[in-house]
């Protein structure tokens, strides 16, 4: 009797490892690690459901290879530290297939390392920094969003060429939080100004540490080198904290201001209101002012359906869709979801888009991905500034990133 019921549990055991085993075949799995609170998460619940709703039209097209796709979501809090801890455990715990991670430099250099640790694939949301896709470059990691050398020629020809050209001799105040994304941003875009305009200057820079919030000795300071444009790349809660101080301290009475990393993106547009100075320029991924095709209007109704919400999505969000679908389409075109053989079927790779094609460079792995620029303007009856769209410029990043001889140049110099 005891040997028959002790064969009959080790069947159970067996039945029930099988069984899971067979789930875990049939799952793809797909970790996610950005920060969800704190400073910098107003946009990230956009992105992860952006991500969500793509998984779900290509399952229901069978993409994946039929399988099923699982989000396993962790909160970094923009915490490197923490980044790291999640993505590890994500891989050695989890056995996830794939990460989306890297919401600001210094988590995405922490997400990279991982990757390259446990050569896990990784798709790097919004670390800007040129690090990712030079020096600490490897062959697990892709990176969607436009670089900060990109980004910042970009904002240095509009600042240049657009908002103080009729102003000769112009000053320039500089604030940024002082981490990876503003350093690897400012010798690009000071470069940029001085080529287009060597007659504006740099009056005055402050550097606070990421995530501060109380902005006052600095607008204080910047008021004192009668700025006529003040340049920001400080992002997330902490924009809107400027905004709305440097308005009650009268920064924007005297300055124009471009602000960085997509303030252009309606949900800080929501949280700036009236703070936000009529005529101040920013950026984005997206808008419901442009381009109005039918991809756009396609995305718009299945966020619309999948979050029962009636307003247009974060700026942010369509580019968390995307990303899932190049990961879908390099799959059907391995045919495997093997990582070396979807690693290998994404170099190179387009896909269309509603702005247009975006191509996976072979080399180091950036996608070619374009932003939004334009000024902020109020419309009657809402509470937040809109984008002119009548001045809206669309920039590709591809002018303004590194060829290849210049990153083999680049790596070689870092002895990679």
């Amino acid at each position: 009797m005891k040997r028959w019921i002790f064969t009959f549990l080790i069947g159970l055991c067996l039945i029930f490892f099988t069984q899971i085993q067979s789930q875990a075949a049939d799952t793809f799995k797909i970790g996610v690690v950005y920060p969800l609170s704190g400073a910098m998460a107003l946009p990230c619940n956009s992105i992860l459901t952006g991500h969500k709703i793509a998984a779900d039209e290509i399952m229901k097209a069978g993409g994946f290879m039929g399988k099923k796709v699982e989000f396993l979501v962790r909160d970094d809090a923009g915490n490197p530290e923490l980044t790291t801890r999640y993505c590890r455990e994500l891989i050695t715990r989890e056995k996830v297939d794939w990460i989306f991670t890297g919401y600001g430099s210094a988590v995405a250099l922490a997400g990279a390392a991982v990757a390259k640790q446990f050569k896990t694939p990784t798709f790097i949301f919004g670390g800007k920094t040129e690090k990712v896709t030079t020096e600490e470059w490897n062959k697990y990691t892709f990176r969607y969003q436009v670089t900060s050398t990109a980004e910042a020629r970009a904002a240095a020809d509009i600042m240049g060429n657009v908002m103080l050209k009729d102003k000769k001799d112009a000053r320039v105040f500089w604030i940024a939080w002082d981490y990876e994304y503003s350093r690897s941003f400012y010798d690009p875009f000071v470069a940029r100004l001085k080529q287009i305009r060597p007659d504006i200057k740099i009056v005055g820079e402050s550097w606070t540490r990421t995530g501060e919030t109380d902005y006052g000795p600095f607008i204080s300071y910047a008021l004192t080198t009668k700025p006529d444009a003040v340049i920001s790349t400080i992002w997330g809660g902490g924009s809107v904290s400027l905004l709305k101080q440097g308005q009650a301290q009268g920064l924007w009475d005297q300055a124009m201001l471009i602000n960085t990393a997509e303030p252009a993106s309606i949900e800080y547009r929501k949280a700036f209101g009236k703070s936000m100075p009529v005529g101040a320029w920013g950026n984005t991924y997206d808008d419901a002012c442009w381009p109005q095709n039918e991809g756009q209007k396609k995305f718009y109704k299945a966020w619309y359906d999948y979050t029962g919400e009636n307003e247009p999505p974060s700026g942010m969000a369509s580019s968390g869709y995307y990303i899932t679908y190049m990961v879908a389409k390099a799959i059907e075109k391995a045919g495997t979801d093997e990582k070396m053989a979807v690693i290998n079927a994404l170099e190179g790779m387009t896909i269309d888009t509603y702005w247009g094609p975006l191509t996976i460079r072979d080399f180091d792995h950036q996608v070619t991905s374009g932003q939004i620029w334009a000024p902020m303007i109020e419309e009657p009856g809402s509470d937040y500034l809109v984008l002119d769209k009548s001045r809206l410029i669309y920039v590709p990043c591809d002018k303004d990133l590194y060829t290849k001889e210049e990153w083999e140049a680049i790596r070689k110099a870092a002895k990679k």
